[in-house]
């Protein structure tokens, strides 16, 4: 079976330069080069050389740094908690805290202004109900509707702004944006999610067991497709994470994804695209597996293990189970 058209594309990029590229970037800037300080000959003269400047003063420059070693164990540990996980990195715990807390708001608190079915509101005030809102926001919740101008009718809720409620001890962030949204195309079903921004819960009234609650902070696109008649399933993923933990403090996902055997997918053994993990040092280990998402080809043996790399060097390769990644129906965030 062919790849799937997808007539969606919005925040997915393949071609978006992610931390670790900006990272090496940033070491490349800062070592070699035929310009560096101490590149020169120490024993010419500086007369001679326009460019050398007017010292004479060459530094003692040490031995550079010994790359760190690989640890395979890290990287397939992380992948592992990567794959569990990201499934659940979607949308609509935002959402349900977001209308949750909206709730609590009365008449003229925070006030209100509604045009075509989407509401504004900027505020600082507190309500009847105790419930305190500072910032703005807007909201929306489309039902059957041409979205992108494709004919294709979605049903879909939004919310962006930065706002802050409080009430009862307890607090809740949002700042950036979410989107959810589900469309039925031509014998397959599209979930989209987007999240983005910060979003942070502390206390007991809007806690809950998603990841707002657990400290974790994604910023991803997330596509989801299921076919309506028989079993297949895809994900794709591109984005960032982070708050995983001291030892996993960051994670980029770079036209990522995984499929089944119901679609066609080229290796259903493995995961398709890129995912560089960041350890407690600053390192970024980038692991590239052997399907290609763009072009829904394999390019390597599929055995669920990708190369490894670090700063561009191949170091070794690092296998995980890709199952987690579709353990769900129609979409991550519905059942």
């Amino acid at each position: 079976m062919p790849a799937p058209e997808f007539t969606v594309s919005k925040g997915f990029n393949p071609a978006r330069v992610g931390a670790p590229a900006l990272s090496l970037l940033g070491l490349l800037a800062c070592g070699g080069g035929k310009n560096n300080v101490g590149s020169a000959d120490p024993d010419a003269d500086p007369a001679d050389d326009p460019a050398a400047g007017p010292s004479d003063y060459s530094p003692e420059l040490g031995e550079s740094e010994a790359p760190p070693s690989y640890d395979r164990a890290f990287v397939e540990d992380g992948l592992a908690r990567v794959f569990g996980i990201l499934p659940t990195l979607h949308a609509a715990p935002v959402l349900e805290r977001y209308f949750e807390a909206m709730q609590g708001a009365d008449a003229d608190c925070p006030s209100r202004y509604e045009s075509d079915g989407s509401v504004f509101w900027y505020a600082d005030c507190e309500s009847e109900a105790g419930v305190r809102y500072q910032g703005y926001a807007f909201d929306y919740v489309y039902e059957d509707a041409d979205i992108y101008g494709d004919g294709n009718r979605w049903d879909m809720r939004v919310f962006s702004g930065a706002a802050v409620f409080e009430a009862e001890g307890s607090r809740m962030e949002l700042s950036g944006g979410a989107n959810l949204g589900q469309s039925s195309q031509d014998g397959y079903v599209l979930a989209v999610s987007d999240v983005r921004g910060w979003t942070a819960v502390s206390g007991a009234r809007w806690s809950d067991e998603s990841w707002v609650t657990a400290g974790v902070h994604p910023s991803l696109s997330m596509y989801a497709y299921s076919l309506v008649d028989g079993p297949g399933q895809a994900l794709m993923v591109d984005g960032l994470i982070g708050g995983l933990g001291e030892d996993l403090p960051g994670v980029d996902l770079m036209s990522f994804g995984a499929g089944d055997e119901g679609i066609g997918f080229p290796c259903p053994a493995e995961a398709a695209g890129e995912i560089a993990l960041r350890d407690a040092q600053g390192d970024w280990w980038v692991v590239v597996f052997d399907v290609d998402l763009d072009s829904w080809t394999r390019t390597g043996a599929c055995d669920g293990c990708g190369a490894v790399y670090f700063q561009g060097e191949l170091v070794g390769e690092a296998c995980a189970d890709p199952s987690p990644l579709l353990d769900w129906e129609v979409a991550p965030w519905s059942g």
